[in-house]
């Protein structure tokens, strides 16, 4: 049912009534018709930072990236996506050499934005999670979470040149585009060295997807396709692993994925 907050903005872009939608723990999205082109609308939610994702695709201009064609504080309305298409069907597949191909690609186009600082978090300041979790009287994995804090530390300290990264760059977050190319949604947006950005397709798909991985030539595609320092690649794969498992409380099933990658 749509509320009478979201209704007002139906009636503000003139969208016809939607034939899909989807709650999120941090948004309500309508799929729908503007003029006939089909559109979806995402309406954040009071303890939202959505609007940032909606700085970062603005920024993004559509090369590489779903394209963002109005917005306001509350909420923005987006391109819609093809049919729905996810490159984790390439991993499902058993071609998870495709789906790093396509990342690449897909880096290379949002990275090719200008790095220019909007506003988004510094990921140096997620240390400050790390030192939460281990002030706990009870933490798992105590030392590697250590570990990974000290590296963390020393990667956000010893960073190159620092642009607006996407920040969740993984298998269900691109998706193929109605010719055919293939875009990023969902951004979290930050800002750092593009070095970080590989974290999230590293320690993805999730683990009823995450069959016959080859890590080895993932690394090995990533370095032939990208100019990047692959230490730090991997290392910061690392702690992201470690990070997301302090973020979600679970054991460290993201942690033990990534463990003696580097």
């Amino acid at each position: 049912m749509i509320s009478t907050t979201q209704q007002l903005y139906f009636d503000k872009w003139q969208l016809g009534k939607p034939n899909k939608t989807l709650e999120t723990h941090s948004s309500f999205l309508y799929w729908c018709l503007q003029d006939g082109l089909p559109v979806v609308l995402k309406i954040y939610k009071s303890h939202s930072d959505e609007a940032a994702a909606a700085n970062l695709l603005r920024h993004y201009d559509g090369c590489g990236a779903v394209k963002v064609l109005t917005h306001d504080k509350g909420a923005c309305l987006l391109e819609q996506v093809g049919e729905g298409r996810e490159l984790v069907e390439f991993s499902r597949a058993g071609d998870d050499v495709k789906a790093a191909e396509i990342l690449c690609e897909v880096i290379g186009k949002l990275h090719s934005a200008p790095a220019i600082d909007i506003g988004l978090k510094p990921v140096d300041e997620f240390v400050a999670n790390f030192d939460e979790y281990l002030a706990r009287d009870f933490c798992v994995e105590r030392e590697l979470v250590g570990r990974a804090r000290r590296i963390y530390a020393d990667l956000s300290a010893s960073q190159g040149n620092r642009l607006n990264l996407h920040g969740d760059l993984h298998h269900y977050n691109i998706m193929q585009a109605g010719d055919g190319g293939w875009v990023a949604i969902d951004p979290k947006g930050y800002w750092g060295e593009a070095e970080y950005e590989l974290g999230a397709f590293l320690r993805n798909p999730l683990v009823d997807d995450f069959v016959g991985i080859d890590m080895g030539k993932r690394f090995d595609i990533i370095d032939a396709q990208l100019d990047y320092d692959m230490e730090r690649v991997k290392k910061w794969a690392f702690c992201q692993a470690v990070l997301a498992s302090v973020w979600a409380d679970d054991d460290m099933v993201f942690a033990r994925r990534m463990v003696g990658v580097f």
